[in-house]
């Protein structure tokens, strides 16, 4: 196989697209053109192509990871969810996962940290949901038990400033408004017995 063609595309000028006896076969970089080493009447072999093509694929999967990153901080899960739905290769991913790994760009722990903090402040939520989005991020368990073992988590306060929003004068609502403000609560992770010693506290 002999590249016959290397032409720079129209609609981005650091982006070349390389011909292989006549026909196109892929886009490269800038970057990537000094790098693979690619003139015209070079002659690639099967492997030598392959070989192209997975480290094209890998930097390409990297870009899209860091990318992802930029915008907050993701679980393992997140990531690999965000890379297998763009259609790279498995081995790809795992080359992808290992480098970001190696530079602390994923973390579970840290991340469970961060997500725990920010949604006790801003979310008021309490262990029990905590607990579910965390293990839907494929956060493992006993990340998850360490990092709630090693955080404040009053969950009385929590439900209390919740409730002094739902009910600010602490006139305490009628059966039905309590039904449904319990019900609220629960979906914020909060047990029956901390919903209980929170109205009990709030409506003293």
């Amino acid at each position: 196989m002999k590249i016959t063609k290397i032409e720079q595309q129209k609609n981005n000028q650091d982006r070349w697209s390389i011909f292989i006896d006549g026909e196109f076969a892929f886009g490269v970089s800038t970057e990537e053109v000094f790098l693979f080493k690619l003139s015209v009447g070079k002659e690639l072999s099967e492997e030598e192509l392959e070989k192209m093509i997975k480290e094209k694929d890998y930097s390409k999967a990297k870009d899209a990871a860091l990318k992802f990153l930029s915008y907050r901080a993701r679980s393992e899960k997140e990531l690999r969810d965000k890379l297998i739905s763009k259609e790279f290769d498995p081995m790809t991913i795992e080359r992808v996962v290992e480098f970001l790994k190696r530079y602390d760009y994923i973390n579970d722990e840290k991340f469970a940290y961060s997500y725990v903090r920010e949604h006790i402040r801003l979310k008021l939520e309490g262990r029990k949901k905590l607990i579910y989005d965390l293990r839907q991020k494929g956060i493992k368990s006993e990340i998850i038990d360490h990092v709630l073992d090693n955080t404040d988590i009053n969950e009385i306060d929590q439900a209390i400033k919740l409730l002094k929003k739902k009910c600010p004068d602490k006139t305490e609502p009628g059966l039905k408004e309590k039904q449904r403000i319990y019900q609220f609560l629960l979906r914020k992770g909060f047990s029956y017995d901390t919903i209980r010693k929170a109205f009990d506290m709030h409506f003293e």
